[in-house]
């Protein structure tokens, strides 16, 4: 059985709840014997949770258990699409404006930018903000986080801590290193900026990690818009301590990935 091609488009007009919409491609297949399920993560790259059962002929659900009041949350969503034995999963969507062709020209000359001369390759762990607390370290009743260098929640106090990480190019400017001296101990803190394209947009809390081992915690984010649609983000960041509990996160790298942007000069190219 061959799955249509289906499309999602995102709306939102109350703080309560989000619309989600999807389309099929004409087919002269029997579309009730497809069933379509929406699912909702924090993260492009995964995990997504479900947030209904699998609807059979509906192309609209409206999501009202939304975790929206939270200031530069970034809630995808992907619809599932099966049928038979096979399954097919849609693009993650973001509420967001949709971008003008000149927005995505941007997008993509930043995206080759970084990829190729200016970025280097870093894995991004986004910080889950809503879904199961950790069971070790969170008190419900107080509200408050009772361990230290949890390693179940890497201190974010909800289980596993990040979501999958996902590669992106970004131009790490140099450090300032500065020490902060204590009552007690003088500490070593290190800041930069940073630069990448909007795959995948940060928020504050989010970890990008280099191939060095260096680990970097985002602490302000900056993004360049057209019409409201971003094409570039600039971010704040600051050295994670060595020896804080980031540090226990599982990384591996995929040896096809580059260290460096390739070495070429342009003017020698065809």
């Amino acid at each position: 059985m061959t799955l249509p091609r289906c499309t999602v488009r995102l709306d939102a007009t109350s703080l309560e709840h989000i619309d989600v919409f999807w389309e099929i491609a004409n087919t002269a297949q029997r579309t009730l014997d497809f069933t379509y399920q929406v699912l909702r993560g924090e993260s492009p790259a995964g995990p997504f949770d479900a947030v209904t059962d699998p609807l059979r002929d509906r192309f609209h659900v409206r999501d009202y258990i939304a975790p929206r009041k939270m200031a530069w949350r970034n809630l995808y969503y992907v619809v599932r699409v099966r049928g038979g034995d096979e399954t097919a999963d849609t693009e993650p969507v973001a509420l967001r404006a949709r971008p003008p062709l000149d927005a995505l020209e941007m997008v993509r000359l930043n995206s080759l930018l970084f990829r190729e001369y200016t970025g280097r390759p870093v894995l991004i762990y986004q910080a889950r903000t809503f879904g199961e607390r950790c069971q070790n370290c969170y008190d419900a009743t107080t509200q408050r986080r009772l361990v230290a260098n949890c390693r179940n929640c890497y201190g974010t106090t909800y289980a596993r801590g990040y979501h999958y990480p996902i590669y992106a190019y970004v131009q790490i400017s140099p450090e300032t290193r500065a020490p902060q001296p204590t009552d007690t101990i003088q500490t070593q803190q290190a800041g930069t900026q940073a630069r990448m394209s909007i795959y995948p947009l940060v928020k504050h809390g989010d970890l990008f990690i280099e191939r060095e081992g260096a680990r970097w915690r985002v602490q302000s984010v900056q993004l360049t818009e057209r019409l409201r649609s971003p094409v570039q983000q600039i971010l704040t960041v600051s050295r994670v301590p060595e020896g804080d509990i980031e540090y226990a996160l599982p990384v591996v790298w995929d040896d096809a990935v580059s260290t460096s942007p390739r070495s070429f000069a342009t003017k020698d190219e065809l």
